[in-house]
């Protein structure tokens, strides 16, 4: 059965090669956001990835609301698939990102089925370059003969979102829909995902529904950010 990913935040940005940062750069909610330096682990300008970024979110499922706080600790480069990817730990989570050309892909490993052994789990969260109405798909083979689909669209760029009472601007919406791809029952859709990057800053905002009824699983919005 597949699992509805949450938002952790170890899924929210990616850069091909970590390079730390010269310039210190700090931005909270208010002041400013989305005017931060681009080069090196801002390379990726709609999902910086850097070593000591932190990130609080306001999780809001079922009626309930808690804070999510997540440091970004890159260890080091890893190559899978000819590509090299940031290793990245995020609050005891293990992912790979890279950025390429502002395409950011996350590779994670874990079991899709209870007592099964990790598999590798490909998704490709944005593609920032690309035009409003853009589409691709991640396919995930399982030992359990199901993939695990992700679809993507680019629903709209360059427009504002305001989050908390902040206004973002130049703001990428990406819809993702989530399948299992069973044989001879086809795709069956689990879920339907709402991002929303900012320049600079990277995901200010997530909605997830499950696909069956419509009824909103979570609802995860930017508190305040720190990118060094």
């Amino acid at each position: 059965m597949l699992r509805v990913f949450k938002p952790a935040l170890v899924v929210l940005g990616f850069a091909a090669i970590f390079s730390a940062c010269e310039k210190e750069y700090s931005t909270e909610n208010g002041n400013d956001p989305g005017t931060g330096p681009i080069g090196g682990c801002k390379s990726c300008t709609y999902q910086p990835w850097c070593d000591g970024s932190s990130y609080t979110y306001i999780d809001t499922s079922a009626g309930s609301a808690t804070t999510r706080n997540g440091d970004i600790d890159i260890s080091g480069d890893t190559t899978i698939d000819g590509k090299i990817y940031s290793v990245t730990l995020t609050n005891g989570n293990r992912s790979y990102h890279n950025c390429t050309n502002g395409v950011t892909t996350v590779i994670i490993y874990e079991s899709t089925t209870p007592g099964a052994p990790p598999e590798k789990l490909v998704s490709t969260f944005l593609k920032e370059n690309d035009a409003v109405g853009a589409t691709w798909t991640d396919v995930n083979p399982t030992g359990t003969g199901q993939n695990i689909v992700f679809e993507y669209e680019i629903m709209s760029k360059g427009g504002s979102r305001t989050v908390l009472g902040v206004t973002y601007n130049d703001v990428i919406h990406v819809k993702q829909t989530s399948s299992i791809e069973v044989p001879i029952f086809g795709l069956l859709e689990t879920s339907v995902t709402d991002y929303f990057y900012a320049r600079d800053i990277g995901l200010i905002e997530t909605e997830i529904f499950e696909s069956l009824t419509g009824t909103q699983i979570l609802h995860s919005v930017l508190q305040s950010y720190n990118i060094p």
